[in-house]
């Protein structure tokens, strides 16, 4: 099941931390419902065996502390009001893919990191069985409202998820981005490690309402069929349901 460098990392985490507390192993196997995580702890700790049982161990903690699987839509009730996320299919790999309508965000909603990191535990854990997962951050309407405090929300959001869910972001599109926000990220991005930065692409918007339809869809239709994409975005799939 397991390749040599995951076997000797599973076998560290269960002799350090099973054995320290019995309550550990419920723990340890809800996060080894990702067939993958092993290999994407490895991965982001460049196969260092230490380094990865230790970030591990966070886990476990993130999972003691929030129990992100028992988390329910009332818990997050107030994000989610704001009708800013949804799933909008698969990939052509099959991985799901959750957009967000960053206008939509009300900032004030996500000062408090503990509820942040809830909002996205409830939305990871739906899609933690995949391998993958791609996120797409919609920035259309946002020319006016978009400022550094709106990024760093959806900064924030980003590290969330390669923090907890180690190396399961595949890619993620910000679209409709504004010249403001190209500038306000290359002042802010430095928050996120190198490895993430690599799978951030930033869609300038056109000011031709048909060019940039054309422009998203070129670029969505490398990782997703046309009949996944939304209409709005050059593609045939009806408008989602928000969360």
């Amino acid at each position: 099941m397991y390749g040599l460098q995951e076997e000797i990392l599973l076998n560290s985490v269960l002799q350090t931390y099973n054995s320290k507390h019995n309550s550990n192993s419920k723990y340890i196997k809800n996060i080894l419902i990702n067939k993958d995580v092993l290999k994407n702890i490895l991965h982001v700790n460049k196969n260092e065996i230490l380094q990865s049982t230790e970030h591990f161990y966070k886990l476990i903690e993130y999972r003691k502390k929030y129990k992100p699987e028992l988390i329910t839509r009332s818990d997050i009730k107030d994000a989610l009001d704001d009708k800013a996320w949804y799933y909008g299919g698969i990939t052509k790999q099959k991985y799901p893919i959750i957009i967000c309508k960053a206008c939509n965000i009300d900032i004030n909603k996500y000062t408090n990191s503990e509820d942040t990191i809830r909002l996205v535990a409830y939305i990871m854990e739906k899609v933690y069985k995949y391998k993958k997962v791609l996120v797409i951050f919609d920035f259309e309407k946002c020319d006016y409202i978009l400022g550094p405090g709106l990024i760093k929300v959806v900064l924030k959001l980003i590290k969330v998820i390669t923090t907890q869910y180690p190396n399961f972001l595949n890619k993620s599109y910000c679209i409709n981005c504004s010249k403001l926000f190209n500038i306000s990220y290359k002042l802010i991005s430095n928050i996120l490690d190198r490895d993430t930065v690599t799978k951030i692409k930033i869609l300038e918007k056109k000011k031709n309402k048909l060019e940039n339809k054309l422009f998203i869809w070129n670029q969505l239709k490398i990782e997703i069929d046309t009949i996944m994409i939304e209409e709005k975005y050059g593609g045939c799939h009806k408008p989602y349901k928000f969360i």
